[in-house]
């Protein structure tokens, strides 16, 4: 008991401690240009949206409208989030293999790789999704260890949230099925109707977004299925590798190689045993992964995309890992092996965390990913600037090209005032092509910020009577240039036909 009480306090002071420095952390860096776009969602709040299901809009609003529109309150959701999965995670290592260092060392563990670990500070629609990811999860643990039908109500009701987060959770029913299916004692549901009510439940919880979908030609479903299954052009080994070098990225490269063997072994022993616990781990993990492969041999996969399935695995790496340690075999090798895994991984997260914060590798700059969380509050003051000098007689508005452009004005400059509207020459169709209504400018004077100058593009000058360049700001992160931000004054505004 005292042992019991012992681990009880060292993951109360690890939640806890997590959970303070991120709160810390998340209030130091600029929104970057996802985060931002998703705050513009948030603004506008609708049953779904073009890129993704609207749950991360409706945590942004209702944590911003608790605060304030700030960097803090746009990403606070995030820490709440993991460390309720944290709680989970413990939970579920502590009663599936029954000892509370199975549970610590997996809250602990599920913290420190890098993917969650930079998903509990920066605010993208996986943060939601693996929370809901990880609720039915548990959810479905209980139905089967209890035998309660109650059980599997609530996790069709963790479906349907997470189907409201993002369209990848649909894998979470295949990959329930396969369990059921592997699972010698729990096929006994198969024949029960609780499972297929916790699928139209979810269906339920889902359909604001059919019905969104339906009133915009399907467009959103579209696009996130050309996105995922077009065939790129030569495809094959190149997009596989950049696959698994990115999930080694997600995981650390340790972390990943343990979490390969470990699910090997989960299946062998789940099937060998019928250990259902084994088996549901296994199959809410590894099939997510080898079905992203799969897709990777013919397009290209973003790394964060199967991200939410390798929770299930880490709790199973860290309960057979101590298994194989209180068995006594290769002790000191197992030990061993273990401190490499986890020290590697949380050097990985930490050195990750303060790259964002001050740079350390030795990266151009310009190249660093976590530039991106730099330089946008100063666009917004230069551009504030210019929006003062602009004629007061006539109404200005915001004109950004690109939509992460966009989403960083309406955040960081006088948007309430000078409404922001996205164009792109070049960019991929986006929920503002959806929003834009110019017919309302018509007239107007316009700011237009650019990450490019817009040289002679005749699209531009088209569609005012005069442009002249105000001004090229040259952001800079330690002294070193990160990107370049032109901004023009532009009259009289003729119209543009929406996308």
């Amino acid at each position: 008991m005292e042992n019991i009480n012992r681990y009880k306090t060292y993951f109360l002071i690890f939640l806890f401690s997590v959970t303070v420095v991120r709160l810390v952390f998340i209030g130091f860096l600029d929104l970057s240009p996802d985060e931002a776009y998703y705050w513009d969602w948030s603004r506008n709040l609708g049953l779904s949206y073009y890129d993704h299901p609207p749950m991360i809009a409706y945590f942004i609003s209702l944590f911003t409208l608790l605060g304030r529109n700030s960097e803090f309150f746009t990403r606070v959701s995030c820490v709440v989030l993991i460390f309720l999965m944290t709680i989970i995670a413990y939970r579920l290592g502590k009663d599936i293999f029954g000892d509370e260092r199975v549970g610590l060392l997996s809250a602990f563990l599920v913290n420190i790789v890098p993917g969650h670990a930079i998903g509990a500070v920066i605010v993208t629609p996986d943060a939601p999704q693996g929370f809901f990811w990880v609720l039915g999860l548990y959810f479905v643990y209980k139905a089967i260890s209890t035998s309660k039908e109650f059980w599997w109500y609530l996790v069709g009701l963790a479906l349907g949230f997470g189907l409201l987060s993002k369209y990848t959770m649909l894998l979470f029913v295949p990959s329930i099925l396969l369990f059921l299916l592997l699972s010698r004692d729990n096929r006994k549901w198969l024949m029960r109707k609780e499972p297929y009510l916790a699928l139209i439940i979810g269906l339920v919880v889902f359909s604001p977004v059919i019905i969104w979908n339906f009133k915009h030609d399907w467009i959103s479903f579209n696009f996130q299925f050309t996105h995922g299954f077009s065939t790129k052009e030569n495809p094959g080994m190149k997009y596989f590798l950049d696959y698994i070098g990115g999930q080694m990225g997600i995981l650390s490269p340790f972390v990943f190689i343990a979490w390969l063997y470990i699910m090997a072994k989960s299946l062998y022993l789940g099937l060998k045993r019928q250990n259902a616990n084994l088996l549901l781990l296994f199959c809410a993990s590894a099939p997510v992964f080898l079905f992203f492969a799969m897709i990777s041999l013919r397009t290209k996969v973003e790394g964060n995309w199967p991200g939410m399935a390798y929770f299930s695995g880490l709790i199973a790496m860290t309960g057979l890992s101590l298994l194989s340690l209180s068995r006594g075999k290769k002790r000191k090798l197992h030990v061993a092996w273990l401190i490499i895994v986890f020290s590697s991984s949380l050097l990985l997260t930490t050195v990750a965390h303060v790259q964002a914060i001050y740079p350390l590798l030795p990266i151009p700059l310009k190249d660093d990913p976590t530039s991106a969380l730099h330089g946008w509050r100063e666009m917004g003051l230069e551009v504030n600037k210019v929006l003062h000098e602009m004629p007061k007689e006539t109404p200005t508005f915001i004109l950004g090209h690109r939509h992460q452009v966009v989403g960083e004005l309406a955040f960081y400059s006088e948007s309430e005032t000078y409404p922001v509207y996205e164009v792109s020459w070049e960019g991929r169709f986006n929920q503002y092509n959806i929003w834009n209504d110019f017919s309302t400018r018509l007239g107007n004077n316009a700011v237009l910020v650019s990450e490019q100058s817009y040289g002679e593009s005749s699209f531009v000058t088209a569609v005012f009577d005069r442009i002249e360049e105000s001004r090229c700001l040259t952001i800079k992160r330690n002294g070193f240039p990160i990107r370049s931000i032109y901004i023009y004054k532009c009259y009289n505004f003729k119209g543009l036909k929406p996308s």
